[in-house]
Protein backbone atom coordinates (compact mmCIF):
# COMPACT_ATOMS: atom_id res chain seq x y z
CA UNK A 1 0.00 0.00 0.00
CA UNK A 2 1.37 3.36 -1.04
CA UNK A 3 1.87 6.00 1.58
CA UNK A 4 -0.14 9.24 1.25
CA UNK A 5 3.07 11.15 0.52
CA UNK A 6 4.05 8.88 -2.36
CA UNK A 7 0.51 8.94 -3.75
CA UNK A 8 0.31 12.76 -3.76
CA UNK A 9 3.57 13.09 -5.68
CA UNK A 10 2.63 10.64 -8.41
CA UNK A 11 0.38 12.99 -10.46
CA UNK A 12 3.02 15.73 -10.32
CA UNK A 13 5.70 13.38 -11.57
CA UNK A 14 3.45 12.15 -14.32
CA UNK A 15 2.76 15.75 -15.42
CA UNK A 16 6.47 16.58 -15.47
CA UNK A 17 7.20 13.50 -17.57
CA UNK A 18 4.36 14.37 -19.94
CA UNK A 19 5.64 17.91 -20.47
CA UNK A 20 9.18 16.67 -20.98
CA UNK A 21 7.90 14.38 -23.71
CA UNK A 22 6.05 17.19 -25.44
CA UNK A 23 2.65 16.26 -24.04
CA UNK A 24 0.11 18.28 -22.07
CA UNK A 25 -0.37 18.59 -18.36
CA UNK A 26 -4.11 18.85 -18.99
CA UNK A 27 -6.56 16.11 -19.68
CA UNK A 28 -6.28 16.44 -23.48
CA UNK A 29 -3.50 16.43 -26.03
CA UNK A 30 -1.72 19.68 -26.93
CA UNK A 31 -3.44 21.29 -29.93
CA UNK A 32 -1.34 21.50 -33.07
CA UNK A 33 -1.15 24.97 -34.67
CA UNK A 34 -3.41 25.48 -37.70
CA UNK A 35 -1.66 24.40 -40.88
CA UNK A 36 -0.24 26.91 -43.32
CA UNK A 37 -2.31 27.41 -46.44
CA UNK A 38 -2.06 28.55 -50.03
CA UNK A 39 -3.47 32.00 -50.81
CA UNK A 40 -4.67 33.27 -54.18
CA UNK A 41 -5.03 37.00 -54.86
CA UNK A 42 -7.18 38.19 -57.77
CA UNK A 43 -7.67 41.71 -59.09
CA UNK A 44 -10.24 41.00 -61.81
CA UNK A 45 -12.03 43.99 -63.30
CA UNK A 46 -15.70 43.32 -64.04
CA UNK A 47 -17.15 45.38 -66.90
CA UNK A 48 -20.91 45.93 -66.72
CA UNK A 49 -22.51 46.39 -70.12
CA UNK A 50 -25.43 48.73 -70.76
CA UNK A 51 -27.84 45.77 -70.84
CA UNK A 52 -26.67 44.50 -67.44
CA UNK A 53 -24.47 41.65 -68.65
CA UNK A 54 -20.96 41.35 -67.18
CA UNK A 55 -17.68 40.74 -68.95
CA UNK A 56 -14.42 39.93 -67.18
CA UNK A 57 -11.57 42.22 -68.18
CA UNK A 58 -7.84 42.11 -67.60
CA UNK A 59 -6.59 42.12 -63.97
CA UNK A 60 -6.33 45.54 -62.40
CA UNK A 61 -2.83 45.13 -60.96
CA UNK A 62 -0.44 44.66 -63.86
CA UNK A 63 2.80 46.15 -65.20
CA UNK A 64 5.66 46.06 -62.75
CA UNK A 65 3.46 45.64 -59.67
CA UNK A 66 5.33 43.58 -57.07
CA UNK A 67 2.93 41.44 -55.04
CA UNK A 68 3.78 39.90 -51.69
CA UNK A 69 2.21 38.87 -48.41
CA UNK A 70 3.19 40.55 -45.12
CA UNK A 71 2.62 38.42 -42.03
CA UNK A 72 2.76 40.29 -38.69
CA UNK A 73 5.45 39.01 -36.31
CA UNK A 74 7.27 40.17 -33.20
CA UNK A 75 9.54 42.54 -35.12
CA UNK A 76 7.04 43.90 -37.64
CA UNK A 77 6.28 41.79 -40.70
CA UNK A 78 7.62 38.71 -42.42
CA UNK A 79 7.49 38.85 -46.23
CA UNK A 80 6.29 35.94 -48.36
CA UNK A 81 6.91 36.19 -52.09
CA UNK A 82 4.49 34.76 -54.62
CA UNK A 83 4.17 33.75 -58.25
CA UNK A 84 2.09 35.25 -61.04
CA UNK A 85 -0.31 32.88 -62.78
CA UNK A 86 -1.35 32.86 -66.41
CA UNK A 87 -4.68 34.54 -65.61
CA UNK A 88 -2.95 37.42 -63.80
CA UNK A 89 -3.75 36.18 -60.30
CA UNK A 90 -1.01 35.74 -57.70
CA UNK A 91 -0.37 32.63 -55.61
CA UNK A 92 1.37 32.45 -52.24
CA UNK A 93 2.38 29.23 -50.48
CA UNK A 94 2.77 28.52 -46.75
CA UNK A 95 0.81 31.53 -45.45
CA UNK A 96 0.06 31.08 -41.72
CA UNK A 97 -3.51 31.04 -40.47
CA UNK A 98 -4.86 34.34 -39.21
CA UNK A 99 -4.75 37.85 -40.62
CA UNK A 100 -2.08 39.18 -42.96
CA UNK A 101 -1.60 41.97 -45.48
CA UNK A 102 -1.52 41.58 -49.24
CA UNK A 103 1.00 44.13 -50.52
CA UNK A 104 0.81 45.57 -54.02
CA UNK A 105 3.94 47.67 -54.57
CA UNK A 106 3.48 50.15 -57.42
CA UNK A 107 6.58 52.24 -56.72
CA UNK A 108 8.35 51.05 -59.88
CA UNK A 109 5.51 52.70 -61.84
CA UNK A 110 5.66 55.90 -59.78
CA UNK A 111 2.81 54.82 -57.50
CA UNK A 112 2.39 53.95 -53.85
CA UNK A 113 2.47 50.81 -51.73
CA UNK A 114 -1.03 49.35 -51.26
CA UNK A 115 -1.78 47.04 -48.33
CA UNK A 116 -4.98 45.05 -47.78
CA UNK A 117 -5.63 43.31 -44.47
CA UNK A 118 -7.40 39.97 -44.80
CA UNK A 119 -7.61 36.43 -43.43
CA UNK A 120 -9.03 34.89 -46.60
CA UNK A 121 -7.35 32.25 -48.74
CA UNK A 122 -9.05 33.66 -51.86
CA UNK A 123 -8.56 37.43 -51.85
CA UNK A 124 -10.61 39.69 -54.13
CA UNK A 125 -8.87 43.00 -54.92
CA UNK A 126 -10.86 43.60 -58.11
CA UNK A 127 -13.32 46.33 -58.90
CA UNK A 128 -16.31 47.03 -61.14
CA UNK A 129 -16.47 49.28 -64.19
CA UNK A 130 -19.40 50.30 -66.34
CA UNK A 131 -19.20 50.27 -70.12
CA UNK A 132 -17.67 48.48 -73.05
CA UNK A 133 -14.18 47.00 -72.79
CA UNK A 134 -11.83 48.88 -75.06
CA UNK A 135 -13.75 52.10 -75.51
CA UNK A 136 -11.59 55.09 -76.33
CA UNK A 137 -10.67 58.17 -74.32
CA UNK A 138 -9.72 61.71 -75.33
CA UNK A 139 -5.97 61.74 -74.73
CA UNK A 140 -5.30 65.25 -76.07
CA UNK A 141 -7.21 68.38 -76.98
CA UNK A 142 -10.53 67.22 -78.48
CA UNK A 143 -12.73 70.13 -79.56
CA UNK A 144 -16.41 69.26 -79.83
CA UNK A 145 -18.90 71.74 -81.29
CA UNK A 146 -22.27 71.96 -79.57
CA UNK A 147 -25.51 72.46 -81.46
CA UNK A 148 -28.13 72.21 -78.72
CA UNK A 149 -31.63 73.59 -78.97
CA UNK A 150 -34.62 73.45 -76.65
CA UNK A 151 -32.95 74.77 -73.51
CA UNK A 152 -35.10 76.48 -70.93
CA UNK A 153 -34.21 80.18 -70.53
CA UNK A 154 -30.64 79.93 -69.22
CA UNK A 155 -29.85 81.09 -65.68
CA UNK A 156 -26.12 81.84 -65.70
CA UNK A 157 -25.83 81.65 -61.89
CA UNK A 158 -27.57 78.34 -61.22
CA UNK A 159 -28.07 76.28 -64.38
CA UNK A 160 -25.61 73.76 -65.78
CA UNK A 161 -25.67 70.96 -68.34
CA UNK A 162 -24.29 67.45 -67.93
CA UNK A 163 -23.58 64.59 -70.32
CA UNK A 164 -23.46 60.85 -69.72
CA UNK A 165 -23.32 57.56 -71.57
CA UNK A 166 -23.90 54.21 -69.88
CA UNK A 167 -22.26 52.50 -72.86
CA UNK A 168 -18.86 53.80 -71.74
CA UNK A 169 -19.68 54.44 -68.08
CA UNK A 170 -19.07 58.18 -68.35
CA UNK A 171 -20.66 61.17 -66.60
CA UNK A 172 -19.46 64.79 -66.55
CA UNK A 173 -20.51 68.39 -66.41
CA UNK A 174 -20.63 69.69 -69.98
CA UNK A 175 -21.00 73.43 -69.52
CA UNK A 176 -22.08 76.03 -66.97
CA UNK A 177 -20.90 79.14 -65.20
CA UNK A 178 -18.49 77.18 -62.97
CA UNK A 179 -16.68 75.95 -66.10
CA UNK A 180 -16.57 79.38 -67.73
CA UNK A 181 -18.40 78.26 -70.85
CA UNK A 182 -22.07 78.98 -70.11
CA UNK A 183 -24.53 80.29 -72.72
CA UNK A 184 -25.67 83.89 -72.50
CA UNK A 185 -28.37 84.80 -69.94
CA UNK A 186 -31.80 83.76 -71.21
CA UNK A 187 -30.38 81.68 -74.08
CA UNK A 188 -32.37 78.68 -75.33
CA UNK A 189 -29.54 77.32 -77.49
CA UNK A 190 -25.92 76.36 -76.92
CA UNK A 191 -23.44 76.63 -79.79
CA UNK A 192 -20.08 76.90 -78.00
CA UNK A 193 -17.13 74.54 -78.39
CA UNK A 194 -15.93 72.39 -75.50
CA UNK A 195 -12.69 70.46 -75.13
CA UNK A 196 -13.75 66.89 -74.36
CA UNK A 197 -10.36 66.11 -72.83
CA UNK A 198 -11.10 68.54 -69.97
CA UNK A 199 -14.30 66.81 -68.84
CA UNK A 200 -14.43 64.75 -65.66
CA UNK A 201 -14.59 61.55 -67.69
CA UNK A 202 -12.95 61.76 -71.10
CA UNK A 203 -14.47 58.57 -72.55
CA UNK A 204 -15.64 58.96 -76.15
CA UNK A 205 -19.22 57.77 -76.85
CA UNK A 206 -19.61 55.84 -80.10
CA UNK A 207 -23.13 55.60 -81.49
CA UNK A 208 -22.05 53.01 -84.04
CA UNK A 209 -21.16 50.71 -81.10
CA UNK A 210 -24.60 51.15 -79.56
CA UNK A 211 -23.75 53.88 -77.05
CA UNK A 212 -26.64 56.14 -76.01
CA UNK A 213 -25.52 59.65 -75.02
CA UNK A 214 -27.72 61.99 -72.98
CA UNK A 215 -27.46 65.76 -72.41
CA UNK A 216 -29.48 67.27 -69.56
CA UNK A 217 -30.11 70.82 -68.38
CA UNK A 218 -30.18 71.07 -64.59
CA UNK A 219 -32.51 73.98 -63.77
CA UNK A 220 -32.84 76.19 -60.70
CA UNK A 221 -35.93 75.52 -58.55
CA UNK A 222 -37.11 77.38 -55.46
CA UNK A 223 -36.95 75.87 -51.99
CA UNK A 224 -39.89 76.25 -49.58
CA UNK A 225 -37.64 77.29 -46.67
CA UNK A 226 -35.40 80.36 -46.88
CA UNK A 227 -31.72 80.07 -46.01
CA UNK A 228 -30.50 77.25 -48.23
CA UNK A 229 -30.82 79.01 -51.57
CA UNK A 230 -32.15 76.92 -54.44
CA UNK A 231 -31.99 73.37 -55.72
CA UNK A 232 -31.57 72.10 -59.26
CA UNK A 233 -33.68 69.53 -61.04
CA UNK A 234 -33.22 67.57 -64.27
CA UNK A 235 -35.44 69.84 -66.37
CA UNK A 236 -34.80 69.35 -70.07
CA UNK A 237 -33.07 66.43 -71.74
CA UNK A 238 -32.18 64.66 -74.98
CA UNK A 239 -30.82 61.11 -75.42
CA UNK A 240 -29.52 59.80 -78.74
CA UNK A 241 -27.81 56.70 -80.14
CA UNK A 242 -26.51 58.62 -83.15
CA UNK A 243 -23.85 60.64 -81.30
CA UNK A 244 -20.21 59.73 -81.89
CA UNK A 245 -17.60 61.97 -80.29
CA UNK A 246 -14.29 62.50 -82.09
CA UNK A 247 -12.07 65.55 -82.50
CA UNK A 248 -14.04 68.38 -84.19
CA UNK A 249 -17.29 66.39 -84.06
CA UNK A 250 -20.63 68.16 -83.61
CA UNK A 251 -22.87 67.15 -80.71
CA UNK A 252 -26.35 68.05 -81.96
CA UNK A 253 -29.52 67.49 -79.93
CA UNK A 254 -32.93 69.04 -79.31
CA UNK A 255 -33.80 68.98 -75.61
CA UNK A 256 -37.37 68.32 -74.45
CA UNK A 257 -39.13 68.80 -71.11
CA UNK A 258 -38.44 66.19 -68.42
CA UNK A 259 -41.49 65.01 -66.41
CA UNK A 260 -41.16 66.33 -62.86
CA UNK A 261 -42.64 63.16 -61.37
CA UNK A 262 -40.12 62.51 -58.59
CA UNK A 263 -40.71 63.76 -55.05
CA UNK A 264 -38.56 63.77 -51.93
CA UNK A 265 -38.38 65.69 -48.65
CA UNK A 266 -34.91 66.59 -47.35
CA UNK A 267 -34.32 66.82 -43.60
CA UNK A 268 -31.04 68.76 -43.70
CA UNK A 269 -28.95 68.88 -40.50
CA UNK A 270 -25.68 70.80 -40.95
CA UNK A 271 -25.40 71.16 -37.18
CA UNK A 272 -25.01 67.39 -36.76
CA UNK A 273 -22.03 67.41 -39.13
CA UNK A 274 -20.65 70.54 -37.46
CA UNK A 275 -20.59 68.75 -34.11
CA UNK A 276 -17.97 66.38 -35.56
CA UNK A 277 -15.92 69.03 -37.38
CA UNK A 278 -13.00 69.17 -34.97
CA UNK A 279 -12.78 65.37 -34.87
CA UNK A 280 -11.64 65.69 -38.50
CA UNK A 281 -8.79 67.94 -37.32
CA UNK A 282 -8.64 70.68 -34.66
CA UNK A 283 -8.06 73.31 -37.38
CA UNK A 284 -10.67 71.97 -39.84
CA UNK A 285 -13.08 74.44 -41.43
CA UNK A 286 -16.37 73.59 -43.14
CA UNK A 287 -17.06 74.83 -46.66
CA UNK A 288 -20.36 73.53 -48.01
CA UNK A 289 -22.90 70.70 -48.12
CA UNK A 290 -24.30 68.90 -51.13
CA UNK A 291 -27.26 66.54 -51.35
CA UNK A 292 -27.48 64.81 -54.68
CA UNK A 293 -30.16 62.40 -55.91
CA UNK A 294 -28.66 60.26 -58.67
CA UNK A 295 -29.55 57.26 -60.78
CA UNK A 296 -27.43 54.26 -61.74
CA UNK A 297 -27.88 51.19 -63.89
CA UNK A 298 -28.23 48.24 -63.65
CA UNK A 299 -27.90 48.12 -59.84
CA UNK A 300 -26.89 50.10 -56.78
CA UNK A 301 -26.49 46.97 -54.67
CA UNK A 302 -23.08 45.44 -54.00
CA UNK A 303 -21.24 44.98 -56.29
CA UNK A 304 -22.28 48.01 -58.33
CA UNK A 305 -20.28 49.71 -61.13
CA UNK A 306 -21.30 53.38 -60.51
CA UNK A 307 -20.05 54.75 -63.82
CA UNK A 308 -22.69 56.86 -65.55
CA UNK A 309 -24.65 58.29 -62.61
CA UNK A 310 -26.69 61.29 -63.81
CA UNK A 311 -28.17 63.68 -61.28
CA UNK A 312 -31.94 64.07 -60.96
CA UNK A 313 -31.84 66.62 -58.12
CA UNK A 314 -29.01 68.43 -56.41
CA UNK A 315 -28.92 70.85 -53.49
CA UNK A 316 -25.69 72.70 -52.73
CA UNK A 317 -25.24 75.43 -50.13
CA UNK A 318 -22.39 77.18 -48.38
CA UNK A 319 -21.77 76.78 -44.66
CA UNK A 320 -22.68 77.87 -42.08
CA UNK A 321 -26.35 77.21 -42.79
CA UNK A 322 -29.41 76.46 -40.65
CA UNK A 323 -31.01 73.06 -40.17
CA UNK A 324 -34.13 72.84 -42.30
CA UNK A 325 -36.76 70.44 -43.61
CA UNK A 326 -37.22 71.10 -47.31
CA UNK A 327 -39.99 69.48 -49.26
CA UNK A 328 -41.61 67.80 -50.84
CA UNK A 329 -39.30 68.72 -53.73
CA UNK A 330 -40.29 67.74 -57.25
CA UNK A 331 -37.55 66.51 -59.56
CA UNK A 332 -37.16 65.17 -63.06
CA UNK A 333 -37.31 61.50 -64.00
CA UNK A 334 -36.55 60.50 -67.59
CA UNK A 335 -34.77 57.14 -67.32
CA UNK A 336 -36.22 53.64 -67.61
CA UNK A 337 -36.94 51.06 -64.90
CA UNK A 338 -33.41 49.61 -65.05
CA UNK A 339 -32.11 52.82 -63.45
CA UNK A 340 -32.11 52.87 -59.64
CA UNK A 341 -32.16 56.09 -57.62
CA UNK A 342 -29.94 56.71 -54.60
CA UNK A 343 -28.92 59.74 -52.53
CA UNK A 344 -25.43 61.14 -51.87
CA UNK A 345 -24.89 63.41 -48.87
CA UNK A 346 -21.58 65.30 -48.63
CA UNK A 347 -20.17 67.62 -45.99
CA UNK A 348 -17.10 69.42 -47.36
CA UNK A 349 -14.36 70.47 -44.94
CA UNK A 350 -10.63 70.96 -45.12
CA UNK A 351 -7.48 71.46 -43.06
CA UNK A 352 -3.94 72.38 -44.06
CA UNK A 353 -0.48 71.19 -43.00
CA UNK A 354 2.96 72.68 -43.54
CA UNK A 355 5.94 70.40 -44.04
CA UNK A 356 8.26 72.48 -41.88
CA UNK A 357 5.98 74.96 -40.16
CA UNK A 358 7.25 77.76 -42.41
CA UNK A 359 6.31 76.81 -45.97
CA UNK A 360 2.82 77.51 -47.26
CA UNK A 361 0.62 74.57 -46.19
CA UNK A 362 -1.01 71.99 -48.44
CA UNK A 363 -4.80 71.76 -48.12
CA UNK A 364 -6.39 68.38 -47.47
CA UNK A 365 -10.01 67.82 -48.39
CA UNK A 366 -11.84 66.18 -45.49
CA UNK A 367 -15.23 65.27 -46.94
CA UNK A 368 -17.66 63.22 -44.88
CA UNK A 369 -20.16 61.51 -47.16
CA UNK A 370 -22.58 58.64 -47.48
CA UNK A 371 -24.86 57.07 -50.06
CA UNK A 372 -28.22 55.57 -49.26
CA UNK A 373 -31.56 54.58 -50.71
CA UNK A 374 -34.19 57.21 -51.51
CA UNK A 375 -37.36 57.22 -49.44
CA UNK A 376 -40.14 59.78 -49.03
CA UNK A 377 -37.83 61.64 -46.64
CA UNK A 378 -34.02 61.62 -46.67
CA UNK A 379 -32.23 62.65 -43.48
CA UNK A 380 -29.02 64.51 -44.33
CA UNK A 381 -27.11 63.82 -41.09
CA UNK A 382 -23.89 61.87 -40.46
CA UNK A 383 -24.12 58.13 -41.04
CA UNK A 384 -20.57 57.72 -39.72
CA UNK A 385 -18.16 59.94 -37.84
CA UNK A 386 -14.36 60.00 -38.08
CA UNK A 387 -12.02 57.84 -36.01
CA UNK A 388 -11.27 59.49 -32.68
CA UNK A 389 -8.11 60.14 -30.67
CA UNK A 390 -5.56 59.27 -33.38
CA UNK A 391 -2.11 58.48 -32.03
CA UNK A 392 1.40 57.89 -33.36
CA UNK A 393 3.32 55.67 -30.92
CA UNK A 394 0.81 56.64 -28.24
CA UNK A 395 1.21 60.40 -28.79
CA UNK A 396 -1.53 62.78 -29.92
CA UNK A 397 -1.36 62.75 -33.73
CA UNK A 398 -3.08 66.12 -34.10
CA UNK A 399 0.25 67.83 -33.47
CA UNK A 400 3.72 67.99 -35.00
CA UNK A 401 5.75 64.98 -33.82
CA UNK A 402 9.43 64.14 -34.22
CA UNK A 403 11.41 61.01 -33.48
CA UNK A 404 8.60 58.52 -34.19
CA UNK A 405 10.98 56.09 -35.89
CA UNK A 406 10.84 54.40 -39.28
CA UNK A 407 8.14 51.86 -38.33
CA UNK A 408 5.76 53.75 -36.03
CA UNK A 409 2.42 52.39 -34.86
CA UNK A 410 -0.64 54.48 -35.65
CA UNK A 411 -3.69 53.84 -33.49
CA UNK A 412 -7.14 55.31 -32.93
CA UNK A 413 -10.53 54.78 -31.33
CA UNK A 414 -13.77 53.91 -33.07
CA UNK A 415 -16.07 56.74 -34.28
CA UNK A 416 -18.58 58.25 -31.87
CA UNK A 417 -21.30 58.12 -34.57
CA UNK A 418 -22.06 54.96 -36.53
CA UNK A 419 -20.03 51.78 -36.86
CA UNK A 420 -16.91 51.55 -39.00
CA UNK A 421 -16.50 48.28 -40.88
CA UNK A 422 -12.90 49.09 -41.83
CA UNK A 423 -10.42 51.96 -42.20
CA UNK A 424 -8.40 53.31 -45.10
CA UNK A 425 -5.09 54.85 -44.01
CA UNK A 426 -3.06 56.91 -46.46
CA UNK A 427 0.45 58.18 -45.64
CA UNK A 428 1.90 61.07 -47.66
CA UNK A 429 5.40 62.47 -47.78
CA UNK A 430 5.43 66.26 -47.29
CA UNK A 431 8.16 68.26 -48.98
CA UNK A 432 8.78 71.92 -49.83
CA UNK A 433 8.97 73.19 -53.40
CA UNK A 434 9.23 76.91 -54.10
CA UNK A 435 8.13 77.79 -50.58
CA UNK A 436 4.99 75.62 -50.73
CA UNK A 437 4.25 72.26 -49.16
CA UNK A 438 3.71 69.39 -51.62
CA UNK A 439 2.16 66.03 -50.69
CA UNK A 440 3.05 62.74 -52.40
CA UNK A 441 1.23 59.48 -51.66
CA UNK A 442 3.51 56.75 -50.30
CA UNK A 443 1.26 54.12 -48.76
CA UNK A 444 -2.42 53.19 -48.62
CA UNK A 445 -3.54 50.52 -46.16
CA UNK A 446 -6.97 48.98 -45.62
CA UNK A 447 -7.20 47.96 -41.97
CA UNK A 448 -9.94 46.17 -40.01
CA UNK A 449 -8.73 46.97 -36.50
CA UNK A 450 -7.80 50.22 -34.75
CA UNK A 451 -4.02 50.15 -35.12
CA UNK A 452 -1.44 49.74 -37.86
CA UNK A 453 2.34 49.35 -37.77
CA UNK A 454 4.08 50.94 -40.75
CA UNK A 455 6.26 48.37 -42.54
CA UNK A 456 9.97 48.95 -42.97
CA UNK A 457 11.07 50.59 -46.20
CA UNK A 458 8.24 53.13 -46.47
CA UNK A 459 9.43 56.01 -44.27
CA UNK A 460 12.91 57.52 -44.47
CA UNK A 461 15.03 59.52 -42.04
CA UNK A 462 15.00 63.27 -42.55
CA UNK A 463 11.53 63.27 -44.17
CA UNK A 464 8.17 64.58 -42.97
CA UNK A 465 4.86 62.80 -43.26
CA UNK A 466 1.11 63.23 -42.86
CA UNK A 467 -1.68 60.66 -42.77
CA UNK A 468 -5.35 60.72 -43.68
CA UNK A 469 -7.35 58.10 -41.79
CA UNK A 470 -10.77 57.34 -43.28
CA UNK A 471 -13.38 55.40 -41.32
CA UNK A 472 -15.60 53.44 -43.72
CA UNK A 473 -19.09 51.91 -43.42
CA UNK A 474 -19.73 49.09 -45.90
CA UNK A 475 -22.15 46.63 -44.25
CA UNK A 476 -22.41 44.38 -47.32
CA UNK A 477 -18.64 43.97 -47.79
CA UNK A 478 -17.46 40.37 -47.40
CA UNK A 479 -13.84 41.08 -48.30
CA UNK A 480 -13.77 43.12 -51.51
CA UNK A 481 -12.28 46.46 -50.41
CA UNK A 482 -12.28 48.10 -53.86
CA UNK A 483 -15.86 47.22 -54.85
CA UNK A 484 -18.85 49.38 -54.08
CA UNK A 485 -22.56 49.43 -53.27
CA UNK A 486 -25.35 51.19 -51.36
CA UNK A 487 -25.47 51.95 -48.48
CA UNK A 488 -21.95 53.10 -47.73
CA UNK A 489 -20.22 56.02 -46.08
CA UNK A 490 -16.92 57.38 -44.90
CA UNK A 491 -15.47 60.08 -42.67
CA UNK A 492 -11.79 61.17 -42.56
CA UNK A 493 -9.41 62.70 -40.06
CA UNK A 494 -5.99 64.22 -40.70
CA UNK A 495 -2.85 63.28 -38.74
CA UNK A 496 0.55 64.93 -38.54
CA UNK A 497 2.95 66.18 -39.52
CA UNK A 498 5.31 63.57 -38.05
CA UNK A 499 8.91 62.62 -38.80
CA UNK A 500 11.21 59.71 -37.92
Amino acid sequence: MESPVTSSKAPVLAAVLALACGGSSGSGEKEAPPPDRAVTVRSDVTWWQADGTKVMGAPGFQGTTVASVLVPDATGYRTISGTTNGDGSRSFAAVPAGTFFVQMDLRADGGAVWLYETSSSDVDLGWDRQGRIGHLYATGATPVHLDLTGLDSWDTTWDYADVFSAGIGAYSLLFGSAMGNAPAPGATTATQTVDWSTLWNTGLPDGTAGDVTCVTQMKRQSLPVAGLGYYRSAYRNACSSSITITSNATLAASLAAVPQTGSVTLDVRPSAFGALLHDLHPSATADAMQIDLRAATPTIDFPAPFGATPSMLTLWFALPAPDAVEGPLAHGQYLGPSWKEYMNVRYFAQAALSADGVASPVAYGLTTWHSGPVGATVVAAPLLGPARSPMVNGQNAFQRLAGVGLTPTLSWSAPSVGTATDYRLGIDELSVTGGSTVARSLLVAYVHGTSFKVPAGVLAAGKTYAARLVARYRPWDTGSPERSGVPQGQSPCLLGPFSP
